[in-house]
Formats: structure tokens, sequence, C-alpha cells
């Protein structure tokens, strides 16, 4: 039985120099890739493992590692932008709270007024006639505003026949004009919108 040489035909023998290794510029660009080009290189590398039970982990792994290089090359937040936008979600924030607190206000004063006309100086109406300015609108419908709280009175109110019966302070009623209107129940529908809305 012959024993196989320990240099095969071809290597260096035994105490030869082997070559100096490559140097290395740490300052050199890499050539970009792209995630499926990375991946591929990858692939190819776990493909050629001999470790068949390994391949999925090794595939998460390549996954992970070029999702994280994808990740590493996009550019940083501006801090001042980000700044920016806390600040416009706070200037938001609090306009919201202005509005809600105005609506608050608006309609705690609306609960408490009389609606009487002069209730809000020194004297009130002697005859009790309301401060409610009456409007006709276009379509014949007619809605009220108090003049000291800002309350409107439409016809769907529960309290608006109530309030219409009664004298006004405000005796001429305003009026929008007429038009002829076809669709009544469109045409209230389109006011009470427009008047609700403000």
């Amino acid at each position: 039985m012959s024993r196989k040489p320990l240099i095969e035909e071809g290597l260096p023998e035994q105490g030869t120099p082997l070559p100096e290794p490559f140097a290395v510029d740490s300052k050199a660009v890499l050539p970009a890739m792209t995630m499926e080009q990375l991946l591929s290189v990858i692939s190819t590398a776990v493909a050629a493992s001999s470790a068949q039970q390994n391949q999925t982990a090794f595939q998460s792994f390549a996954q992970s590692i070029a999702n994280a290089i994808t990740e590493s090359r996009k550019p940083l937040p501006d801090p001042k932008e980000e700044a920016r936008r806390q600040n416009a979600e706070a200037d938001k924030k609090r306009e919201e709270e202005i509005v809600r607190r105005q609506k608050a206000v608006r309609k705690a004063i609306q609960t408490a007024c009389t609606h009487i006309a002069g209730s809000y100086g020194d004297l009130e109406d002697m005859y009790h006639r309301v401060s409610i300015l009456w409007h006709q609108t276009d379509t014949g419908v007619q809605v009220g505003i108090c003049v000291g709280c800002g309350r409107l009175f439409a016809p769907d109110d529960a309290d608006y026949s109530e309030w219409r019966q009664k004298k006004s302070f405000c005796r001429v009623m305003s009026k929008s004009g007429d038009r002829i209107v076809y669709d009544h129940k469109a045409a209230l529908e389109a006011t009470m919108s427009g008047v609700r809305d403000q």
C-alpha cells in the first residue's frame, strides 16, 4: 500500500513563503449593490452550503442582513424637520382645544341667556320682548338669531314655535328675496344644512 504524498503537485513546498496578503484600502468606496444583487450573492452562498437543514435559517439571516444594509443607506432624519413636525402637531392640538373650549363657552352662554331684550344690560325690556332677529331665507324658511348670545333658532328646534310666537324687540324681519322652488324638501334641507354650518 503506497502512502499518498502530503504535498500535492502544484502546491508550494513546505517552508516556501506564502505571498503577501492583498493590501486593502479602508477608504475605498465599495460598488453599490441593489437589494436583488445582494440577495442573489447571499442566496448563492447559502445554496452552496452543504447543510440543507440550516438553509432556511441562512436565508432569513441573509434577508435580515440585506434589510439592514438597505436601511443603513437611507439618510438620517433632519432634526430641524422633526422639530417642525412636532411643532405643527402641537399647534394643531392647541387649535383644536381652543375651538372646543370656544364651543363649550358659547353653548354655556346660550343656555344661560334669557333671550329677552336688554337682558345683558342694566334693564330688561319692560314688555319682555325677545332679542331674536328673525330672517326669512329665499326658500321661505324663517330662522332667528339671538342678538345677545348668538343662538340660532331653526324650525327643527324643539322650542322654535315657542320663541317664534313671542314678540320681538327687532320688529322688522329681514328677507333674502324670493325664488321659485320646485322641490321644497330638497330646498329646505339645503337651507338648513347651510344655516347649521355657520
